[in-house]
């Protein structure tokens, strides 16, 4: 799937082009709150749930506990975090840029899947209606 391209690839430009030597506090808690962030999402979820694809497989279930209680894509949040942190480590323009088509490529990558899980489960909707997709409070 194109979406699933596009991110990695601007995860490796994003991953090659950080100054990992340059390590600040802010950076830190970012990487340190993703990384929790997106293990509590995948306990939570089950690991052999676990999907690069955003089609929804067959034996899919809702999750709305954990991290799924706050956002629909808590995995997607932990990916933004993440990144972010790469950023403050090079903030130059193409680390921007780059960041903001990541961001602008998981959007796309989240509402195909959320059409998809709206066409699979009548109860989505209302998990969609009730629930952030990516930022507690925000959005």
């Amino acid at each position: 799937m194109i979406y699933v391209l596009i991110q990695f690839s601007l995860l490796i430009f994003l991953g090659y082009n950080t100054h990992w030597n340059e390590y600040s506090i802010a950076s830190i808690i970012l990487f340190s709150f993703s990384i929790l962030f997106g293990v509590w999402a995948i306990l939570s979820m089950g690991i052999k749930n676990l999907s690069i694809f955003p089609n929804p497989r067959a034996d899919t279930k809702i999750k709305t506990k954990g991290p799924y209680k706050w956002v629909r894509h808590p995995m997607y949040t932990s990916v933004i975090i993440f990144s972010a942190g790469m950023l403050l480590l090079n903030p130059v323009w193409y680390m921007y840029l780059a960041f903001v088509l990541l961001i602008a490529d998981l959007i796309l990558k989240l509402k195909y899947e959320e059409k998809k899980l709206l066409q699979i489960f009548e109860k989505y909707k209302d998990y969609k209606n009730n629930s952030y997709c990516l930022i507690p409070f925000i959005y």
